[in-house]
């Protein structure tokens, strides 16, 4: 009789597994409790998910930071040259171009300002330098210079 009962209650067990679905007892063969094959693989099939989009996001930051470290060098050398305009670069119309050490380019041009009169024996140019990079877009300054003393 007692037999009986746990074949009646195995059964009424199998019948409500197979009621939800899996059709398969999860508790496993020894009775403990556990995962299916089913439930680990939607786990990992998450997990999955979530590192996939975690990933992209690191590298995204990654390149990111990257292209604002070339941004930075970049503007540090174009400021360092407007500098220099006028001290080391003389201040006459002309251009000038050159290389940069991670294989950008900058280029100085200087022309006499147009639109302000010349008097006074004062020398206005206008000097536009470009630098471009290849992880960064080109970064354009462009300031106006008196030279006293001088006529354009």
């Amino acid at each position: 009789m007692n037999e009986a009962k746990q074949e009646a209650a195995a059964s009424a067990r199998r019948a409500a597994l197979g009621a939800r679905g899996w059709g398969i007892d999860s508790s496993g063969l020894d009775g403990a409790p556990g995962f299916t094959l089913v439930e680990i693989l939607v786990a990992l099939a998450i997990l999955g998910l979530i590192l996939a989009a975690f990933a992209q996001v690191l590298s995204g930051r990654v390149l990111s930071a990257g292209r604002i470290d070339a941004e930075t060098q970049a503007l540090l050398f174009a400021r360092s040259m407007m500098d220099r305009v006028g001290r080391d670069v003389p201040l006459a119309p002309g251009s000038r171009e050159g290389a940069l050490g991670d294989g950008g380019t900058w280029r100085l041009r200087i022309a006499p300002a147009e639109g302000i009169a010349p008097g006074h024996g004062i020398a206005a140019y206008l000097v536009e330098l470009t630098v471009a990079t290849s992880r960064a877009g080109p970064i354009v300054l462009t300031t106006l210079r008196v030279l006293p003393g001088a006529a354009p």
